[in-house]
């Protein structure tokens, strides 16, 4: 989890938000989507922080997590929960990646990080290889515009 608390002269945006990536809900599409959800305490419970977003919106994109992931509500909210008290973050969840190249493919491993922290790669994304070289051409102009936009 990355922190999401940013700067900008005297303002600070303190962020709790999840999204997701997926290659099964952008296939067909111009332009790659990223639903997101962003949360605020409330009292002792996370609700959809409406400055962010509507709640028609929030809604639209939990949906599209649910559908194309599989993911809950219960663990959504479970995820959520690792924000704690006063925590900020994004966390990001990509699904449904297979090959990238010739020579090397993701492998996802479903085992869960909090069950053997101490455990290589466990619930993480590996990439199948003998040795490590670059990868020319994997990232195209759009994924770095992408990229871009999601740390701004």
């Amino acid at each position: 989890m990355n922190t999401a608390r940013i700067r900008l002269g005297g303002l600070e945006l303190d962020l709790r938000s999840v999204s997701f990536l997926s290659q099964s809900f952008n296939d067909k599409k111009d332009n790659i989507e990223i639903p997101v959800v962003t949360y605020c305490k409330e009292g002792q419970y996370m609700e959809v922080d409406l400055d962010v977003h509507s709640k028609a919106a929030a809604e639209h994109n939990l949906d599209a997590i649910k559908e194309f992931s599989r993911f809950n509500e219960y663990f959504i909210g479970e995820k959520v929960g690792l924000f704690g008290e006063d925590g900020t973050g994004t966390q990001v969840y990509i699904w449904n990646l297979d090959r990238w190249g010739e020579d090397y493919a993701l492998e996802w491993n479903p085992e869960r990080t909090d069950e053997n922290p101490a455990g290589h790669g466990n619930g993480d994304i590996l990439i199948r290889s003998k040795r490590v070289r670059s990868r020319p051409r994997q990232t195209s102009k759009d994924v770095c515009n992408l990229s871009s936009t999601l740390f701004l």
